[in-house]
């Protein structure tokens, strides 16, 4: 990822399928990518929490697709410094409804998708807090009719 540093125009950063690159986003805060505002890092099977822990020094970040990678609750605790994120994609991870705490408090969200996770109705109250939110994707998760009367 070092070979990124001179791409100083670069607003958009697509890893998807790349089953080699855990550890290298530390590369990414450091680096002259003042622009970058969308990384997707879809299906690389490599990625653990601790990789996300550099991407809130990616201060334009508006956009992280962390689809089906086995990220968990202590993986998006990292994300909290995240102010600009809109759009948070974590469809498929290993997260439940604990990744909220985090989530909850990320000011500009407005897109965030949890589909296929592994949500409960505890902690969904979380949700009451995201009031900048268009869209939600809940499905496939284990969410019943009682989260809805809170």
């Amino acid at each position: 990822m070092q070979a990124l540093f001179s791409l100083g125009k670069l607003v958009q950063l697509d890893f998807e399928r790349c089953p080699w690159i855990h550890g290298g986003f530390v590369h990414l805060q450091v680096s002259g990518l003042s622009k970058l505002e969308s990384v997707s890092i879809r299906c690389c099977q490599c990625i653990m929490d601790s990789d996300m822990e550099p991407l809130p020094g990616i201060a334009s970040l508006k956009e992280l697709q962390v689809v089906c990678v086995y990220i968990t609750d202590y993986g998006v605790s990292y994300l909290g410094g995240l102010n600009k994120l809109v759009v948070l994609n974590m469809e498929g991870s290993h997260v439940t409804t604990s990744c909220l705490d985090t989530i909850s408090e990320l000011p500009s969200l407005q897109s965030l998708n949890l589909n296929r996770c592994f949500l409960r109705d505890d902690g969904c109250e979380k949700f009451s807090a995201l009031s900048d939110l268009n869209v939600l994707n809940l499905g496939f998760n284990h969410i019943t009719d009682d989260v809805w009367a809170i």
